[in-house]
């Protein structure tokens, strides 16, 4: 299944995978595989081995980052 961020808005709870949540945050995988390890950025959940982000806390995390500024 594929979802284009750039056009939809799914519900919050919606799951995407790391290559998507890196595309959504204009990152690269790497970088949030590194930000889990040192436990920072957006909020990630384990689905089996998988890891996954909720749209909302995307968009949550965005949110801070221009309040923080």
């Amino acid at each position: 299944m594929s979802i284009d961020l750039a056009q939809t808005r799914p519900d919050d709870e919606q799951l995407v995978d790391i290559a998507r949540a890196a595309e959504y945050l204009g990152l690269k995988v790497k970088t949030l595989y590194e930000w889990r390890r040192l436990r920072k950025g957006p909020v990630a959940t384990k689905v089996g081995r998988l890891v996954k982000y909720r749209l909302g806390d995307l968009r949550a995390y965005v949110a801070a980052q221009r309040d923080a500024a």
